[in-house]
């Protein structure tokens, strides 16, 4: 990644996950409930619940970072952030088949 600071860092691994998270949702109309990315990964997607419920949890510092409100994320956080967002792609490219043995 190019990112220019752990901020910038995190929130690029941010949208990552949130984008592998709507490939494995189902296209259509949505059920009940909430219309989340991570609301309805849990719903519709259960062995990733746990997944969707830690990502949910950085929602708000994600939407923050993203309007440029000041918060501050240091390089360790970001690092880490970007390591598990790294091991969640994992786990959807193994329910994808995508990336094959390359990756």
């Amino acid at each position: 990644m190019a990112a220019r600071s752990p901020e910038e860092t995190f929130l690029e691994a941010y949208r990552a996950a949130r984008t592998a998270a709507s490939a494995l949702l189902a296209p259509g109309p949505r059920r009940r409930g909430p219309a989340d990315v991570w609301h309805r990964l849990e719903a519709e997607v259960t062995e990733l619940g746990e997944w969707a419920r830690v990502f949910a949890g950085y929602s708000r510092l994600a939407a923050a970072v993203e309007d440029g409100l000041p918060r501050r994320i240091d390089a360790r956080m970001a690092d880490d952030f970007l390591w598990a967002v790294g091991r969640f792609l994992d786990l959807v490219d193994q329910r994808l088949g995508m990336l094959g043995p390359a990756a």
